[in-house]
């Protein structure tokens, strides 16, 4: 839903992300409210300090699967000033509404997130800061069961020298039922910008639950 335009990278949209590990610093990617399938359209007003995108979008995607008639609501409103030197933008993205569905009834999707970035120098090296908090509703399509889900992610990035990046982020989950574990997790790793575009990246994420992984990636892109 949050494709028709975007300029943070808290993990607002999908694809727009400084680490690979979308899940482990966005609250948005988290929920399932910024990733899925999704068609529609984006009336977008934006300038240098600030943007707005109103989404009118179907959970679908295909033209067998695209339903006329009722149709969800994505809200997305960002404030980007420069403080003291730093590149910042502060957000908010609401998702409301719900699709109607050919054999009656509706597929519901329901949240709100909150985020902000921070982009600049600290003591001669290149830093990101990123932080999103948000929620999906219970029996919504981004999130099914039966109670509502929150998280809380956050992200720093350091320059080693001008390729070489290292970051650290953690993530916080919560389905809000008492009898189920919260599931958190921790991503560190570094990243090699080999040239424009094209970057290796190795990283390990340890998580509450014990299902801990090691990723290194080749990116290339064209």
């Amino acid at each position: 839903a949050a494709y028709g335009f975007e300029l943070l990278n808290t993990g607002a949209q999908r694809s727009q992300r400084p680490i690979e590990n979308r899940k482990g610093f966005s609250a948005g990617n988290l929920l399932g409210l910024t990733a899925g399938a999704a068609t529609g359209v984006a009336f977008v007003a934006s300038n240098t300090d600030y943007f707005v995108n109103l989404s009118q979008w179907s959970d679908s995607w295909g033209e067998a699967d695209i339903r006329l008639g009722g149709v969800s609501t994505y809200l997305r409103a960002a404030y980007m000033p420069t403080i003291a030197g730093w590149d910042t933008g502060f957000g908010i993205q609401s998702f409301s509404g719900g699709t109607d569905l050919t054999a009656g009834g509706s597929d519901d999707t329901k949240g709100f997130i909150i985020d902000a970035q921070a982009q600049g120098e600290l003591a001669g090296r290149s830093m990101g800061f990123y932080l999103s908090h948000g929620t999906a509703d219970a029996l919504t399509v981004a999130n099914p069961g039966a109670t509502d889900t929150t998280a809380t992610a956050f992200l720093a990035k350091m320059g080693v020298t001008d390729k070489i990046h290292g970051f650290l982020a953690y993530s916080m989950f919560d389905d809000d039922n008492s009898a189920t574990a919260d599931n958190d997790s921790t991503t560190v790793g570094l990243h090699y910008m080999t040239a424009q575009n094209i970057k290796m990246e190795l990283y390990r994420v340890m998580n509450s639950e014990g299902e801990d992984s090691t990723t290194f990636m080749m990116f290339a892109g064209f």
